[in-house]
């Protein structure tokens, strides 16, 4: 550890939006709890709200989607002398390429501690062409050789453990579950928190009729996302009276990515309202009478926590992560990965119901403020990072 007073702890993503969505409560009990705090990402327009949480941005120039060779060295390079310069205490990465360059920069500048975290799978894993395949095989080795080099790898479901385990790329005794997930903010993601006039204006500002049935699906718009199996569930639902809302952003550094001219495209249709990226994420998820999400894989999806924890009932997959929020039959309904008529009936089943609905949602707000309170996360990691940096 440094002379300092304060530890100094990095935490090092390739997104300032995200950094900011998902560790804004880590760097706010950081800090509380004495600890300089550097947030390593790109430069982006939530670098200022970091930055009023008390942490000191560094920027990262990283490219999502490279790979180019020099571009990559180049990263990690400049990460290496991003770690040199701070000295911190400990480094924990975020996001597949911090994770497969950061250790490997943090080795080099001799940081003491370092950790990872694997929220979900990504492209490369759920891919099944040729190109996915070979692009997986040359991942697993890199994760190896990076994760070698880690003090710890937190997981948010047990899957995702076994994978890694089980493809001996980290040994289990590396492996941490974090129960929650990231967890959510119980307080901002609140039951009845909007009141109806609020909610009202929201509604005529997305042109939606006042009796209309709002089904809400918040994602990056890509394939593994189950969009285009969502979209066939909606052609064979075909109930002009319920309103699908796509919310998020066009990943296009993701060979995933659905294409804005198809959202266009169904949005022409009448089969969904596309509404883009956007910030208010709790009125969204208010106005909708239901949420769904029918990924492919997920680690802990944030989305469900969210609208588990403003209490609405929910639509998902029965695939790692999404099964570990919704409760089958409790808190909403699981369906089979890559089947729209199951998803479709599922759907239908909930908008007929709608005693169904609201009892499911005080169901889902129950587990949310038991199991996904955010501040069960953040102590779960604190307590990781003291072991190391504050060792007994």
């Amino acid at each position: 550890m440094n002379s300092s007073k304060k530890p100094k702890v990095v935490l090092t993503y390739n997104d300032d939006t995200y950094l900011l969505r998902f560790k804004g409560s880590l760097i706010r009990e950081l800090i509380a709890s004495d600890h300089q705090v550097y947030a390593v990402c790109p430069l982006g327009p939530s670098v200022l709200k970091i930055q009023e949480l008390g942490a000191t941005f560094v920027e990262w120039k990283v490219a999502r989607s490279s790979s180019n060779l020099f571009e990559e060295c180049r990263s990690i390079i400049s990460l290496y002398k991003i770690y040199k310069h701070i000295k911190p205490d400990l480094v924990h990465h975020f996001t597949i390429k911090p994770n497969l360059y950061g250790s490997i920069a943090a080795k080099l500048a001799k940081v003491p501690v370092c950790f990872a975290s694997i929220n979900g799978l990504g492209f490369s894993f759920l891919e099944k062409s040729i190109k996915g395949s070979i692009l997986r095989t040359f991942v697993l080795n890199l994760y190896r050789i990076s994760f070698n080099l880690c003090n710890r790898v937190l997981f948010q479901n047990q899957e995702d453990i076994s994978f890694f385990v089980d493809h001996n790329i980290i040994p289990r005794e590396k492996a941490h579950l974090i129960e929650g997930g990231s967890g959510v903010n119980i307080s901002e993601y609140k039951p009845c928190v909007f009141n109806k006039t609020q909610i009202d204006h929201l509604r005529h500002s997305l042109q939606i009729r006042e009796n209309a049935i709002i089904i809400i699906l918040i994602c990056r718009m890509l394939k593994h996302k189950g969009i285009y199996e969502l979209i066939e569930s909606i052609r064979i639902l075909d109930d002009r009276n319920t309103t699908f809302l796509f919310v998020g952003p066009i990943d296009k550094g993701n060979p995933a990515a659905i294409s804005l001219e198809e959202l266009t495209l169904w949005q022409q249709q009448g089969l969904i309202k596309y509404c883009g990226e956007r910030d208010d994420i709790p009125e969204l998820i208010s106005l909708a009478d239901i949420a769904i999400l029918p990924s492919y894989r997920e680690g802990y999806p944030r989305v469900l926590l969210e609208a588990s924890s403003i209490g609405k009932p929910m639509v998902a997959t029965n695939v790692p992560g999404c099964k570990d929020v919704v409760d089958h039959g409790s808190t909403g309904l699981l369906v089979p990965l890559n089947n729209p008529h199951k998803m479709a009936d599922a759907i239908k089943y909930l908008i007929d119901s709608p005693d169904l609905r609201k009892q499911m949602g005080i169901a889902a707000r129950n587990k949310a403020v038991t199991t996904f309170d955010e501040r069960k996360v953040v102590k779960q990691i604190l307590t990781i990072y003291m072991s190391y940096i504050n060792p007994a």
